[in-house]
């Protein structure tokens, strides 16, 4: 015969009354005291959020007709510091340890307006060497819409920085 639909473990969605303030639908916490604690490991496969037919290894999906920025489908990076440069990053890497990291993009913060929210900057950031165990900013862009290539604080809409090469060429 044919399987439609098999499942190792399945979870199956109940009805609750009105007063329940949150419903989780699937809760996993680590263990601890281990050298490396997981919550969750998925071998082989693909894992889809919001879709029942993942094409990659992760598929997120939300149906969102949306043109407002912020509010169309998303991944969320939140941290819970409201000072320095913290924000959130995507980091590209061949593993999880300095040197195997090559690049990332990321956030963050540069003022804090009490009771309203923060303001924030954007940035691209790769590495000089593959010895390198840090990443270098490499282009910023303010909330003031200023650009900046090779320097952290543009100063004009375009702002390319260098000591060594062209700052800007047009041909």
């Amino acid at each position: 015969g044919t399987t439609t639909n098999a499942h190792t473990v399945l979870l199956s969605a109940s009805a609750l009354n009105a007063s329940t303030t949150n419903s989780y639908g699937l809760t996993v916490n680590a263990n601890t005291g281990a050298t490396n604690n997981y919550a969750a490991i998925f071998q082989g496969g693909n894992v889809g959020i919001g879709t029942t037919t993942p094409t990659a290894q992760l598929s997120l999906y939300q149906q969102n007709n949306s043109t407002t920025i912020g509010d169309k489908q998303k991944i969320f990076l939140e941290n819970d510091s409201v000072t320095g440069l913290a924000g959130g990053e995507l980091v590209f890497g061949t593993g999880d340890v300095a040197v195997e990291r090559y690049a990332a993009v990321g956030t963050a913060i540069i003022g804090n307006d009490a009771g309203t929210g923060s303001r924030g900057r954007l940035y691209l950031a790769t590495k000089s060497t593959s010895a390198d165990t840090t990443l270098t900013e490499r282009l910023t862009v303010l909330n003031t819409g200023l650009v900046g290539i090779g320097t952290t604080t543009p100063t004009w809409l375009l702002n390319p920085s260098s000591a060594t090469a062209a700052q800007l060429t047009l041909s």
